[in-house]
């Protein structure tokens, strides 16, 4: 009982410890948290993000996605935050779908948001620009990327600011 009790006690002040750091699941506030991050700032902040990386002069795109449709996964945000970006055709597919459309047409890339968190007032968000390879497929590649933004509401606007980015 005496282990039982102690073992308690130090999961507790683990759980704790990680939810004041703010550094687990359990302290981090995602889309189904009761911030004041609405699923309407929440659109916003997707469609701004895609805007910035879809822009010409990002250079986040390779040719052949900037040409086309840009295929974006649900992983990590919903759906209906995705809208219309002007002079883009943005196409949002399940992990699933994108996954049966490689081994059905082959390799491709696409975009996901690997980071969505809500921290109070600001939101961070990592968009990676990566391959969906067919099961049969051999290759490895050597390109895509990603980027760190951290949004912040300025004067009732968010407004991004650039925290890392690279290029494989």
């Amino acid at each position: 009982m005496r282990l039982r009790s102690r073992i308690l006690e130090r999961s507790l002040g683990l759980i704790a410890a990680c939810a004041l750091s703010g550094i687990c699941p359990v302290a981090s506030a995602d889309h189904n948290s009761t911030s004041r991050v609405t699923n309407q700032d929440r659109a916003e902040i997707v469609r701004l993000t895609l805007a910035e990386v879809l822009a010409p002069s990002s250079n986040f795109l390779s040719e052949k996605q900037s040409k086309g449709v840009v295929i974006l996964s649900s992983k990590n945000i919903k759906p209906s935050w995705v809208t219309k970006v002007e002079g883009h055709d943005v196409v949002c597919l399940t992990p699933d779908e994108i996954q049966k459309k490689a081994n059905r047409e082959g390799d491709f890339e696409y975009l996901y948001f690997a980071q969505f968190k809500v921290r109070g007032e600001k939101v961070l968000i990592e968009v990676v620009n990566t391959w969906a390879k067919s099961k049969g497929s051999g290759k490895g590649y050597l390109s895509g990327g990603g980027r760190t933004l951290e949004y912040s509401r300025v004067q009732a606007k968010w407004v991004s600011r650039f925290i890392t980015g690279y290029v494989s």
